[in-house]
């Protein structure tokens, strides 16, 4: 009996050897993904356009969903039909879940769905190894966990910021939690200067995000540092958490940029009111820091969960 034992053990072992990767490890699938609900991420989707579709599902049913380049199998009031299609979207009404899939291998877009009355954002790339499910959860209760402000999140706020006005216009509800002047006010240098546009407040992040517009009066080109762009308040100097900016405008010409502001210096809340008399402050560098530039993850202790 004890030999009888032994063999079946040696067999079962030889057959949990022969399986495939993927049959031992399902939960453990990199195409199958979970996230938790956050109105501050930018969240990136694999989508399929080879094989399958990939599908986003959520606590509850959708409330809508809006996008650029989308083509929609179900209804959606409101939503126009594109241009020009790179994704198709199949959903029904009421359902908590869509599914996407890719036109073609070079097709990006950003959809945003508006669940439980808040927009979540997401970057929607074709791909030959997509994510294949991707589950929203509920966020933790409030005191559960401690708020990380990451680079996505950041990018998020600015993705946010840039939708503002065109998304408020079908969704009024997005301006929820946000406050927004346009100061129109200006940061004058040499041969250049920078207005700022808009500035957002984002009250659960204690963030701020700046549009601005850098103008070069001058005939040659102007380079500046992305990295060490800063926000100037009286007297007090705040640098830049994360920005969207090249770090180079043509002669004559303009270049858009964003920047956050987020907490203090020390690491504290900044409780800052969007109406102020700001000051950005543009070091001045060379052809070398002609790039993009994110900052670091920052963390925010003691932000109000929802």
């Amino acid at each position: 009996m004890k030999d009888e034992a032994i063999f079946f053990s040696l067999v079962f072992s030889l057959l949990l050897l022969a399986l495939p990767p993927s049959a031992s490890a399902l939960s453990r699938n990199p195409a199958i993904r979970h996230a938790a609900l956050d109105d501050g991420l930018l969240y990136q989707v694999k989508v399929a356009w080879k094989d399958g579709s990939t599908t986003l599902r959520f606590p509850g049913a959708i409330d809508s969903f809006s996008s650029g380049h989308c083509l929609s199998d179900g209804a959606n009031p409101g939503q126009p039909l594109p241009l020009e299609a790179f994704f198709r979207i199949t959903y029904t009404p009421g359902r908590a879940y869509l599914t996407l899939r890719a036109l073609g291998p070079d097709a990006t877009d950003t959809l945003t769905v508006i669940y439980g009355g808040t927009p979540y954002v997401f970057h929607l790339v074709a791909s030959a190894e997509p994510d294949y499910v991707v589950t929203l959860r509920p966020r933790s209760a409030p005191g559960q966990e401690k708020k990380l402000m990451t680079t996505q999140r950041l990018l998020g706020l600015i993705d946010r910021a840039k939708s503002y006005t065109l998304l408020g216009q079908t969704y009024p509800e997005t301006k929820v939690g946000i406050q927004y002047e346009t100061p129109g006010s200006s940061t004058e240098y040499r041969d250049f200067r920078v207005v700022i546009a808009e500035v957002f407040r984002f009250d659960e992040a204690d963030a701020l995000v700046f549009d601005c517009l850098i103008e070069n009066g001058s005939d040659r080109p102007l380079y500046y540092k992305p990295q060490a762009l800063a926000i100037g308040l009286a007297g007090q100097v705040c640098p830049a958490a994360a920005v969207d900016a090249s770090g180079y405008v043509s002669p004559r010409g303009s270049e858009r940029v964003y920047i956050v502001m987020v907490g203090t210096p020390h690491g504290g809340r900044n409780n800052l009111s969007p109406k102020n008399n700001w000051t950005i402050l543009v070091p001045r560098g060379s052809g070398e820091d002609r790039a993009p530039s994110y900052g670091p993850d920052v963390e925010t202790a003691g932000l109000p969960e929802r």
